[in-house]
């Protein structure tokens, strides 16, 4: 599931920003103000527990960062807590300015504290408070994009948060079962109220997946994508599983072309199709043919790729022309993205590639 999961949100994205602020302490959310009469939502905080040497966590940092500058104006803060001392995260934040939100050293754990009442519980899930120190929601971090969306457009609903809690706390009992059938019972419970939460939906692919009944996951992404064509995560997904899993690989075709379709103007999306295409399936010749009709496609409109993206665009022609043999075309590529990069976690993917491509050029001319 994870895999999934990664794939369908944390799709790279790194910006050339300052180094991250880094708050020598815990976060300064507000203390909970009980007498409030209703939910506010003018000021929002976002708060999750992040490990530097995870590197889920690593990863995660750039898309709190995407979400800390998408809702800011909304009067959202998102604030990523370590359990390390300050000069620690200073250390981590100058190398990582994709983390482009709130650090805080809290190594006690203090925050936690704080939002549980006393009891420090450093816990992976993502919480979002008010400015009264209200809990309106806490869960898979997956979701954090889904509720901020919910709430700064006046989309909240206690009584809905309190039926989707117990439907959660169902769901993650199941995931600890590892049984399938309760998986995806679970998952269809969520997924039939709340259509748009992403970890719901990894889950029933999970379960499928595991159940290795590929036609009935097949047929549920494809169902997802008539019904909501326009969210992303099942094409995502559909295209992933197209490409590994021999059951489903007749669907690649209809996938990589309806996604360039439907999101015309996501040029950041269809680079992350074309890297998946070359990465999850490097011996294959279809998705080679597909990656080619879609760098064309990508070609025509470069100027339009944006910043975030650019990078990632130069990495997925540098391992095309290193797949087609073109490594002096490959390594021009994969220096010019190196160059440009900005985080610790975007030069270390492009070093490897750099190196694949070198690698690779030596053994041809050994070859030959």
């Amino acid at each position: 599931m994870k895999r999934l999961l990664a794939f369908a949100i944390l799709l790279p994205s790194m910006l050339l920003t300052a180094a991250p602020e880094v708050l020598d302490g815990p976060a300064p959310i507000p203390a909970r103000n009980k007498a409030a009469a209703r939910v506010r939502t003018a000021r929002i905080f976002v708060v999750t527990a992040l490990y530097r040497n995870l590197p889920f966590s690593v990863n995660s940092g750039a898309m709190l960062g995407q979400l800390q500058r998408r809702y800011r104006a909304a009067g959202v803060r998102v604030f990523g807590v370590f359990g390390d001392d300050a000069a620690t995260i200073r250390k981590f934040a100058a190398r990582h300015p994709e983390f482009d939100f709130t650090l805080c050293a809290d190594p006690s754990f203090q925050t936690f504290a704080k939002l549980t009442g006393g009891e420090a519980n450093a816990f992976s899930r993502a919480t979002i408070v008010n400015e009264d120190g209200k809990i309106l929601w806490s869960g898979d971090p997956i979701d954090l994009g889904m509720m901020l969306e919910r709430i700064t457009s006046d989309r909240y609903s206690e009584s809905e948060e309190a039926r989707l809690a117990e439907l959660n706390t169902a769901l993650a009992a199941a995931l600890r079962s590892g049984e399938p059938n309760l998986i995806e019972q679970a998952s269809d419970q969520i997924l039939a109220v709340r259509p748009e939460q992403i970890s719901a939906l990894n889950a029933k692919a999970f379960a499928l997946e595991n159940r290795r009944d590929y036609a009935a996951l097949g047929a549920f992404l494809k169902r997802r994508i008539r019904r909501y064509p326009a969210m992303p995560e099942a094409w995502y997904m559909l295209l992933d599983l197209s490409c590994r899993i021999p059951e489903l690989s007749g669907e690649l075709p209809e996938v990589v072309r309806g996604f360039f379709r439907q999101f015309p103007d996501d040029c950041a999306g269809q680079v992350a199709v074309v890297w998946s295409l070359l990465n999850n399936a490097p011996q294959q010749s279809l998705p080679l043919i597909l990656a080619s009709e879609s760098l064309r496609g990508l070609a025509a409109r470069e100027t339009a790729i944006p910043a975030e993206a650019r990078n990632r665009y130069l990495a997925a022609r540098a391992l095309f022309s290193c797949r087609i043999g073109d490594f002096d075309a490959a390594i021009r590529d994969s220096e010019t993205a190196l160059a440009a990069a900005a985080g610790e976690a975007e030069k270390s993917y492009l070093k490897t590639l750099l190196e694949y491509c070198r690698t690779a050029r030596a053994l041809s001319g050994k070859k030959q």
